[in-house]
């Protein structure tokens, strides 16, 4: 393997640019001009590829030294080993380097002190076991995982979404042209509300009720949206997308309503009429066309930044900022770059006033209102994230929480980019899908074979399974996807949608 200096100034400028550090890139570009590599290396060389290189570089030194002179394998406790940059350089040198290779008699030696060491040890923990027994029996009942029952069956389901303020009603879509809005009591049968679509529609991919709870949009397949009442009675028709909607989501105050289909064709609609006010399609980078768009989804999420700025998806992989009633109302007020492949996830936290975004690109990227360039990016996931949400610890400070197809839970210190936890699924299934507690105490994760996992956070800021629930049918379904989860107000209930097994309401 060889690697020339013009090589190793790619990959430089490259990380500069991942990290949002522009204005460097630019300076080494104009130095060695190392941006012609680009047409010949660009598509080669993944998103982090110079980390990696290193970290392989790393590995290799620190195994290299477990190989003696004589080609033997040296027996070295390989935990003990410093697997970072420093003290592989530290390493090389003479003085600080250290022996790996005993001499026979130093080894015995050695030997003999740890197992007197490792008695010691048995018997004081023994002393401790005697004295603490409590302790260590709840240590034990927390080792097992409480398996979860239905509550309450419904029929197969891609959404659902418990009241934002009433924890006993919730609304599902269905897998044909009705929604139903449940309401559960305690000695009776849960009373159901059906809201019908037309037959046409098929499925019901998208619900969301009004911040105050008195209302529910349903999203069709088709794209037709309608509005109802608590009681279950229309309110209005909203026919304007002809194409699947994939991102429902009102505004702080509940005066509008955003709507952003698989074509990027974005709508805001007067809650209060029903009548649209604003739209916003996406065109191809540096063209009028507007086919070239249509066929890539840049992204299924949106959020709102307040009640008159919204973030949605744009051409290639951007976030575009409009602004609510603006003049130029097509074109945005701001367009923040970075990510290389397709949103799925993006919200807004009003405390930090920061914006967080993860992609298919599988990095999760941290934006500040007076920059278009990326505050923090956030590399560990292997495949496309699929959750992204922000975290209020018990010591009131902000982490973000994050789920993945490579079947990992991260908690991020999204300051100083790094994992703080990491658990990977047992049985190493893609997650899909999750939702977080309205306490951020627990957190639910729904996997590609209809089992869903509930974590519980603990003071040192580690999640800790619980309890788990596997959808009624799906053991025999390798086709039953959890495609949504969703909290009751008072977090004691979840509602668990199935692909192709029935949807669940699960007391916790």
């Amino acid at each position: 393997m060889s690697l020339t200096a013009n090589e190793l100034n790619y990959l430089i400028w490259r990380y500069l640019q991942e990290g949002g550090l522009d204005v460097s890139a630019y300076a080494l570009q104009e130095e060695t001009e190392v941006n012609e590599y680009e047409p010949r290396l660009g598509a080669q060389v993944p998103l982090g590829c110079l980390v990696d290189l290193v970290q392989k570089g790393i590995l290799y030194t620190k195994v290299n030294k477990l190989v003696s002179s004589d080609k033997k394998v040296v027996s070295d406790d390989v935990m003990n080993l410093d697997f970072n940059l420093f003290g592989a350089i530290a390493e090389e040198g003479g003085a600080d380097s250290r022996r790996l290779v005993k001499p026979e008699r130093e080894e015995q030696d050695g030997k003999q002190g740890k197992r007197e060491m490792k008695k010691e040890e048995g018997q004081k923990e023994k002393q401790q076991q005697q004295q603490q027994p409590e302790a260590n029996n709840s240590k034990e009942d927390t080792a097992f995982t409480k398996i979860l029952t239905k509550y309450y069956n419904f029929p197969q389901s891609l959404t659902n979404s418990f009241n934002p303020l009433r924890s006993n009603v919730l609304v599902w879509g269905q897998r044909d042209q009705y929604s139903v809005i449940c309401t559960l009591h305690e000695k009776e049968d849960p009373q159901l509300k059906v809201l019908p679509h037309p037959i046409t529609s098929k499925d019901t991919i998208a619900v969301s009720w009004s911040p105050s709870g008195d209302s529910i949009v349903t999203a069709s397949e088709n794209g037709e949206l309608r509005m109802w009442d608590l009681s279950g009675s229309i309110r209005f028709i909203m026919a304007l997308h002809h194409s699947p909607v994939i991102a429902v989501q009102w505004s702080p105050n509940g005066s509008h309503l955003l709507t952003l289909d698989v074509t990027n064709k974005t709508i805001i609609w007067d809650t209060t009429s029903g009548q649209p006010v604003q739209h916003a399609e996406v065109k191809a980078a540096g063209t009028d066309d507007q086919t070239a768009a249509n066929n890539t989804c840049f992204g299924t999420e949106a959020c709102w930044i307040d009640d008159y700025k919204f973030v949605v998806p744009g051409a290639d992989y951007t976030l575009q900022v409009f602004q609510l009633g603006d003049v130029d109302q097509e074109l945005p007020i701001g367009i923040l770059s970075g990510h290389l492949d397709s949103i799925s996830s993006v919200s807004y936290n009003s405390s930090l006033k920061l914006l967080c975004s993860a992609s298919d690109d599988r990095t999760i990227r941290i934006w500040k209102g007076n920059s278009t360039n990326s505050l923090q990016i956030l590399l560990g996931h292997s495949e496309p994230i699929t959750y992204l949400h922000w975290l209020k610890a018990r010591d009131n400070k902000w982490y973000l929480v994050s789920c993945s197809l490579d079947s990992s839970l991260r908690i991020w210190d999204f300051i100083n980019g790094e994992v703080i936890d990491l658990n990977i699924v047992d049985s190493g299934v893609p997650i899909l899908t999750a939702a977080i507690s309205h306490d951020y105490n627990k957190l639910a994760t729904g996997d590609s074979e209809g089992t869903v996992l509930v974590w519980e956070l603990t003071d040192d800021l580690k999640y800790k399974q619980v309890s788990c629930f596997q959808a009624e049918g799906a053991e025999k379904d390798q086709n039953s996807l959890i495609s949504s989860i969703s909290w009751s107000k008072d977090d004691s209930m979840i509602a668990v949608s199935c692909s192709n097994s029935k949807g669940s309401i699960v007391r916790i």
